[in-house]
């Protein structure tokens, strides 16, 4: 097997061939040179001169073998590694924001390789001397995980590494009524609860009828959640309404850093009230035929039970025994229909109390017949 000596080449310099130093060299750099062994070559008193790729090559019967090595000269280590923005080895970010990661090295030549990664996610970049990552739009995922920033020089076997916590202002779930039904009367005061799960820090909660605020009138308190670190809140509101807040809209809406703007939701209020009762002023001639007198409720619930109707004439009450219901006919023959003038009461039930604990309620109107008066008696 025919085989030439191993030869060294920098920078289109043969250094050595086989165990000889090229003694054309110039003196600085042949006296820190040598061959050890057969064919290793060691260089003295290395510079930065001396930094770049070297040859190694030969040929065995003809056939050339070459193969070629980088020599890297660390003229300074780094001497610190930080991550921007990092607060005691805490990085604090709210959920939903973007996240700029960043690692910098102080110090290093050339500069040094850095890797940077969050624990339990799919995020691993590397550079040198500086590298940077942006998480969009952040879940909570990230919360609670490592990042960590490590910089080497493997050769050299120097490492620093730096670590940070992802701390999360995390959103409040979308509150919850405790409540299915929102019901209640209008003597007896409202009380509605929510619950928001899953925020750092508390959540607070504001309420609203229509544009009406009413969280002056509610109490909230939080359970702080060990395990993950996030608070449990509920609001419970007590308000007195009444009956113009019936079919209105009951806002409850939760709120943190996280959403400045808030999550709202909603439910109808059901109010019940007595009724309110009104009774229409007519005025009829002797010789009108028809003749009502109409009873105009309105309350929750819709489902009235009438009293008797009342007639007042000349300071005289009289009970009509004509049927319960809200419109009242009346009957008499023409001659007497001039008695049919005065005032008629109607009285109404629907099950609620008013604000004085009356269960039946009353309203008056007048009635004119124009007549004359054709006798004494009269029956209604």
């Amino acid at each position: 097997m025919e085989r030439n000596p191993i030869e060294w080449r920098f920078d289109g310099h043969v250094y050595s061939s086989g165990t000889t130093i090229n003694p054309h060299l110039n003196e600085s750099t042949k006296s820190r040179l040598h061959v050890v062994g057969s064919y290793d070559l060691q260089i003295s008193n290395i510079n930065n001169e001396d930094g770049d790729q070297y040859i190694c090559s030969t040929s065995i019967n003809g056939t050339l073998l070459m193969e070629t090595v980088t020599l890297i000269i660390y003229e300074a280590l780094p001497t610190r590694i930080s991550i921007k923005n990092e607060i005691n080895n805490k990085l604090f970010v709210t959920e939903g924001q973007s996240l700029l990661l960043s690692c910098t090295t102080i110090g290093g030549k050339p500069p040094p390789e850095i890797i940077l990664t969050v624990s339990n996610n799919e995020v691993a970049v590397t550079g040198y001397q500086y590298v940077q990552y942006t998480v969009s739009n952040i879940s909570r995922d990230f919360d609670r995980q490592i990042c960590t920033c490590a910089t080497s020089y493997k050769a050299h076997g120097y490492a620093l590494t730096t670590n940070a916590t992802l701390i999360l202002n995390l959103r409040p779930s979308p509150a919850v009524f405790s409540q299915t039904l929102l019901k209640t009367e209008e003597t007896i005061p409202l009380s509605a609860s929510c619950t928001s799960e899953g925020s750092r820090p508390p959540a607070y909660f504001q309420w609203y009828i229509g544009s009406n605020n009413l969280t002056n009138f509610a109490r909230d308190t939080s359970t702080h959640n060990a395990s993950s670190d996030t608070y449990t809140v509920n609001s419970t509101l007590t308000f007195s309404v009444d009956r113009s807040h019936d079919n209105k809209t009951l806002i409850c809406c939760v709120y943190n850093v996280a959403v400045p703007n808030g999550v709202q939701t909603s439910k109808q209020l059901d109010v019940k009230y007595s009724p309110k009762v009104t009774v229409q002023n007519k005025t009829y001639s002797q010789n009108d035929e028809t003749r009502t007198v109409i009873c105009i409720t309105d309350g929750n619930p819709t489902r009235f039970t009438y009293g008797k109707w009342k007639h007042k004439l000349n300071n005289w009450i009289y009970e009509i025994d004509r049927g319960e219901t809200g419109i009242l006919t009346l009957q008499n023959p023409v001659e007497m229909r001039y008695r049919e003038t005065g005032e008629y009461i109607c009285s109404v039930s629907n099950g609620i109390k008013d604000k004085d604990g009356d269960i039946l309620q009353t309203g008056i109107g007048y009635v004119t017949v124009d007549g004359k008066h054709l006798s004494c008696f009269a029956s209604l």
